[in-house]
C-alpha cells in the first residue's frame, strides 16, 4: 500500500477516535482541537478539496460531540472550549490551503524554467521568469538570425542505422544548444538535423550579429 493510498484511512481513523474520545471523555479541556492533525493528514494530499472537505468533516464531528453531550446548553466553559476548537480547525484549514497555494506556485514556477530551459540559457531563463510582460506580445527590436545545420545529412544518414542516427542527431544538437546559450542566443526551434536561433531576444546587445557568427 502506497503512502497516498494509506493517509485516507490514518485520516478517517483519527477523525473517528478523536469524536469517540471527545464524546465519551470526562476530561474538561478541548479535546476537539486534536481535529487539526486529520486537517494536517489530509494537507499532505495537495488537494484543495480534500483539505475542504475533511475540514468540513471536523467542524461536524465537534459540533455533533458537543450536541451529544452537552445539547443546546451554553453554559460553563464548554461553549469556550468548543470555539477554540472550531478555530483552530479554521485556522489549520487557511493555514494548509495557503500552503497549497504556494506550493502550486513552486510547481508552475518550476515547470516554466524546465520548458525555457530548452531554448534558453540558464541565465536567460531566470531574467524571463523575473519579466512581468508574456513573451507573445509583439515588439520591434533588432536581432541577428541564425540558421545552421548539418552539411550532407540525408546522404550521409542514409547509409546508417536508424539507432545511430538519433544518437548523432542528439549529440549534434546538443552541442549547438550549449553553443548558442554559451553566446546568449535562444532556440527558436529545431529543425531536424539543425536548428534556427535567435541572438538579441528578448534582450538585444550590441554585439548580436557577433556572436550569432
Amino acid at each position: 500500500m502506497t503512502k497516498a493510498s494509506f493517509l485516507p484511512f490514518v485520516a478517517v481513523a483519527s477523525g473517528i477516535g478523536i469524536f469517540i474520545f471527545d464524546t465519551v471523555s470526562p476530561l474538561q479541556f478541548a479535546v476537539a482541537v486534536l481535529y487539526v492533525v486529520v486537517v494536517l493528514v489530509a494537507a499532505t494530499s495537495y488537494q484543495r478539496r480534500v483539505v475542504l472537505m475533511t475540514s468540513g468533516a471536523c467542524v461536524g464531528l465537534a459540533v455533533l460531540s458537543y450536541a451529544i453531550v452537552h445539547g443546546f446548553k451554553i453554559d460553563g466553559t464548554a461553549p469556550l472550549r468548543s470555539v477554540m476548537s472550531l478555530v483552530a480547525i479554521g485556522i489549520t484549514t487557511f493555514l494548509s490551503l495557503k500552503n497549497l497555494s504556494v506550493t502550486e506556485r513552486l510547481k508552475e514556477t518550476e515547470r516554466q524554467r524546465t520548458n525555457l530551459a530548452r531554448y534558453f540559457s540558464p541565465q536567460r531563463v531566470e531574467q524571463l521568469l523575473e519579466i512581468d510582460t508574456p513573451l507573445s506580445v509583439a515588439r520591434h527590436q533588432p536581432a541577428a538570425v541564425l540558421f545552421v545545420d548539418m552539411v550532407g545529412s540525408t546522404a550521409h544518414f542514409s547509409r546508417m542505422a536508424p539507432d545511430a542516427v538519433i544518437d548523432i542527431l542528439r549529440d549534434l544538437l546538443a552541442l549547438l544548444s550549449a553553443s548558442v546559450f554559451a553566446h546568449n542566443g535562444t532556440i527558436d526551434k529545431f529543425l531536424g538535423d539543425g536548428l534556427m536561433a535567435v541572438f538579441g531576444a528578448p534582450e538585444p546587445s550590441a554585439v548580436d550579429a557577433t556572436s550569432a557568427v
